[in-house]
């Protein structure tokens, strides 16, 4: 039994290694190709298409401000310019401090963010929804961190991005979550339609994972449900470091 469990991990892995590494391939390949067709009109469209992350950043940068204003002052190249900005700030946040807040959780007890910090040597803020599915397929994974490195200075406060409480606290139970902190974002006073807390965590997509070390600084942030190998490297080296 415990061959065919390392077996199938394994197979996750190489999974996630080959989809990671043909999602780069194909930005590098569109990239190029928008290089050398810079004079089509369909130019900010596929520049809208591609994934910004820290390695794609500049080099769409570099591209959309090659384009004439007409292609740059566009639909989408108006669309690619508000993504780079974005992008941009999310890449300042890295190893700045944390926003700070402080809210009831589903328990009624105050989460204070900088408390936390000040107690655990970690802490990871989750973004995620009861009607998101990647982000109900991740806490398993989340669980199984939770149980590892708990005791060892790791906490999470998982912030729900439900509109409505019924929704969040029954996907809190079914999914066996009640040992962390989890907390309404709508309750926290700085709700608006792309979750985030008054604009400060720059949260457009779920799952989005933030982890904040004991001093309140961000020193990691994970989009989607398929990092969570290198999420848990990351607490790892964190805690035993």
């Amino acid at each position: 039994m415990n061959n065919l469990i390392d077996k199938d991990d394994l197979n996750a892995r190489l999974y996630k290694d080959y989809i990671n590494t043909y999602k780069e391939k194909l930005i590098i390949s569109k990239l190029k190709f928008i290089q050398s067709h810079k004079t089509s009109g369909i130019v900010p469209y596929l520049l809208n298409l591609i994934e910004l992350n820290q390695k794609s950043l500049s080099k769409v940068e570099k591209l959309l401000y090659s384009l004439p204003s007409s292609q740059l002052n566009s639909f989408y190249g108006l669309e690619v310019l508000s993504d780079l900005k974005k992008q941009k700030l999310i890449v300042k946040q890295l190893h700045s401090k944390a926003p700070l807040f402080k809210v009831k959780d589903l328990n009624a007890n105050v989460v204070d963010l900088k408390t936390i910090c000040d107690s655990n040597k970690l802490v990871l803020l989750v973004f995620w929804a009861s009607w998101c599915g990647p982000c109900r397929n991740e806490n398993k994974e989340l669980l199984s961190m939770y149980s590892k490195y708990h005791n060892l200075g790791f906490e999470i406060i998982a912030i729900s991005c439900d509109s409505k409480p019924e929704p969040w606290i029954g996907a809190v139970t079914e999914d066996g979550l009640e040992n962390w902190r989890n907390v309404l974002e709508n309750q926290m006073k700085y709700y608006n339609s792309k979750y985030t807390n008054n604009g400060q965590y720059l949260i457009e997509y779920l799952p989005t994972k933030i982890l904040v070390n004991n001093k309140g600084t961000i020193i990691a942030r994970y989009v989607g449900a398929e990092n969570n190998e290198q999420l848990e490297n990351a607490i790892r080296i964190s805690i035993f470091n």
